[in-house]
C-alpha cells in the first residue's frame, strides 16, 4: 500500500506518539517504521540529499527479527578524523561511550562519543584516538536528521533500561544548536 507523503508524515507522528506515551512496544514500533521506509520506498540516496549532513538508509532487507540488527542507522556524508565516515543505529544496545554514540563504518570496534567528540578503540581496551573536530560534531548536532534519530535512540534505550545511570540529569534534552 502507497501512502502519499502527508499521511506517512501523520502516520510517523501517531507512531512516536504512541511509543513515548508507552501505548505500543519497541517491536511493534519497529514494525511500523519498516512498513513506512519499506513498504513505501521512502529511502533516500546520498546523491539526493547532497545539501543535508546525514543520510538516513536501511540496514539489511532480509532482516526479520528485531533483535538480529536494528533496521535503520544513519550514515555521516562527511569524513571524520579517522578517514571513514560514522555509523549510528537506532536500538543499538551498547551505553559507551555516549547515547546516541557512532560506529566507524571500516571498523565497527572504533568508537565516537557523540557529545564530546572522542573515539575509541573498544577492541583495545578503549583506547582514545583521535577527537573529531568541534567543527563536525556541532555540525553533527546542527543537523535536524541526527537530532531526531539521537531522541528516537535515547527514548529507545530509557523504554529498554529504565535503571540506566546518566550522565546528564534530563537526558532528552539534546545540546543546543550553535551557528
Amino acid at each position: 500500500m502507497k501512502m502519499s507523503s502527508t499521511a506517512i508524515d501523520h502516520y510517523l507522528l501517531l507512531t512516536e506518539i504512541s511509543y513515548d506515551y508507552g501505548l505500543i512496544d519497541i517491536f511493534t514500533y519497529e514494525k511500523r517504521m519498516e512498513f513506512v521506509f519499506k513498504g513505501n520506498n521512502k529511502e533516500q540516496s546520498f546523491e539526493e540529499n547532497r545539501e543535508n549532513e546525514f543520510v538516513v538508509k536501511e540496514s539489511n532487507d532480509n532482516n526479520n527479527s528485531p533483535s538480529e540488527e536494528p533496521f535503520l542507522a544513519l550514515f555521516t556524508a562527511r569524513v571524520g578524523a579517522l578517514g571513514s565516515v560514522w555509523k549510528f543505529t537506532l536500538g543499538d544496545p551498547d551505553n559507551y561511550p555516549s547515547i546516541p554514540h557512532g560506529h566507524l563504518k571500516t571498523n565497527l570496534k572504533i568508537k565516537l562519543d557523540s557529545y564530546l567528540g572522542y573515539t575509541y578503540d573498544t577492541s583495545n581496551g578503549n583506547k582514545k584516538l583521535k577527537r573529531e573536530d568541534r567543527n563536525y560534531i556541532k555540525a553533527l548536532w546542527n543537523d535536524q536528521d541526527f537530532r531526531d534519530f539521537a531522541i528516537k535512540q535515547i527514548n529507545w534505550y530509557i523504554f529498554n533500561n529504565p535503571h540506566f545511570r546518566w550522565r546528564v540529569k534530563s537526558p532528552r534534552i539534546l545540546p543546543r544548536r550553535r551557528p
